[in-house]
């Protein structure tokens, strides 16, 4: 009876999706298919040079072994659908889960404005489980952290011109934030093969010049861009120095996910000295015992609000203001 009730279920779901998929934005195979080859070579040229296995939990190096793998040798348009990227990038939710989140962003934005911002392309053939906005679940997960955030902090958008995350997936908060905030700087440190992923996601979507990879120790920020840089030992410290200033720092479970020498090397760098801090991190347990060190945060840092969500229990957020800026 199980395994049918699991049978009907995955059916429904990629019916579902599949109905919703013909409202998606298109961009062309052809146009993925460039991008992925010029990253392909390029990762190629350069993952021998890259020094940050120090940084990455076990399981973490596990996933990015057979990512890699797939990356290498079996990449296509439907990435997003491949079982250890869905797993590990992409977030379907529930409907209780979901309706939650919906509920927040429809008291901040239209419906109009919030279809617009969370309207899916078909690069990577996201499974879709919201026809109202055309949408994924995910899409509606890193809008509702962004949202939660502006709530609780009395801040907006527009105050952020310079954003840095630490782990960011394919790059769909990348991508949801541009659409929040044209104009601003989105700069993304990451495990190496994580940053091509999304070098082929943000290019194929924005066009190549709109996203800069960054590569060796000469570190050119590109203003107006999203910026991607390969996590490497040597090189994180002419991050810093490179940056002359950043608004907001973002780690969604990423630094929960890490070990202490990553959190510490955060901490180290004083969050690029921050305006504000959008944290989220999960309780500890065996396969992540650091997690919750996460809201360890140096004294520069304001705790603004550290909560547990409202959606799923044992998983929380913090917002810190930096006391000194």
């Amino acid at each position: 009876m199980r395994l049918i009730r699991k049978i009907i279920s995955k059916l429904y779901r990629h019916t579902y999706s599949a109905t919703a998929s013909i409202f998606l934005r298109r961009k062309k195979k052809k146009d993925f298919k460039n991008v992925y080859d010029k990253m392909k070579a390029l990762y190629l040229e350069n993952k021998g040079h890259y020094n940050f296995l120090e940084f990455v939990m076990p399981l973490w190096q596990q996933n990015m072994h057979e990512i890699e793998q797939l990356f290498l040798n079996d990449f296509t348009i439907s990435f997003l659908n491949y079982h250890v990227i869905k797993t590990t990038m992409f977030m379907y939710t529930f409907k209780d889960w979901r309706n939650i989140q919906k509920k927040l962003i429809a008291q901040y934005f239209t419906k109009k404005r919030a279809r617009n911002i969370l309207r899916e392309y078909n690069v990577g053939k996201p499974l879709l489980n919201d026809i109202e906005y055309v949408t994924s679940g995910n899409s509606i997960h890193h809008l509702y952290h962004a949202i939660k955030f502006f709530t609780e902090t009395k801040t907006k958008a527009s105050d952020f011109d310079v954003i840095l995350e630490v782990g960011g997936g394919y790059g769909n908060m990348a991508k949801i934030f541009k659409s929040l905030n044209e104009k601003s700087t989105y700069i993304i440190i990451d495990i190496p093969i994580f940053s091509y992923i999304q070098a082929v996601y943000l290019k194929t979507i924005f066009g190549e010049k709109a996203v800069h990879m960054i590569q060796g120790d000469k570190i050119d920020i590109h203003m107006g861009c999203i910026n991607l840089i390969p996590l490497d030992k040597r090189n994180i410290y002419a991050v810093a120095k490179a940056i002359d200033r950043v608004d907001l720092f973002i780690s969604t479970w990423a630094l929960s996910e890490s070990n202490e020498a990553m959190q510490d090397l955060i901490r180290q760098l004083e969050y690029f000295k921050s305006q504000y801090l959008l944290l989220a991190y999960q309780k500890s347990y065996e396969s992540y015992p650091f997690a919750e060190n996460v809201q360890n945060v140096t004294k520069t840092y304001k705790k603004v609000f550290n909560m547990e969500t409202e959606y799923l229990k044992n998983n929380f957020y913090l917002f810190c203001k930096n006391t000194e800026r």
